[in-house]
């Protein structure tokens, strides 16, 4: 599968996956301003799980924050990472709530 639409990261650095329950690691949105947990250090292959019960949407920011995943309210994405890199997300509209997963 190609780079969903809103992901920090070159085309076709992260794909979006089935959830299966060999996800690494995963990142929930549920309110009160942040994201549990905000950072994240995987392996290059690895698939971090986004939980969104917030009623905003998680996006890419950065410098190519218009190139990846959107994971609106409600919704779950598994998303596999396929390079080494810092890649870094945001709630919109509360720019100051943010997230990080680091790819070795």
């Amino acid at each position: 599968m190609d780079a969903p639409k809103g992901v920090d990261a070159p085309a076709g650095t992260i794909m979006s996956v089935a959830c299966d329950g060999s996800e690494v690691a995963t990142i929930e949105s549920t309110g009160g301003f942040r994201f549990s947990p905000n950072t994240a250090t995987i392996s290059v292959n690895d698939v971090i799980k986004f939980e969104n019960a917030a009623e905003h949407s998680i996006v890419p920011s950065g410098a190519n924050a218009d190139s990846g995943f959107v994971v609106g309210f409600g919704a779950t994405a598994c998303l596999k990472f396929t390079a080494a890199g810092t890649f870094a997300f945001r709630c919109n509209p509360h720019t100051s709530m943010t997230g990080t997963i680091t790819v070795n």
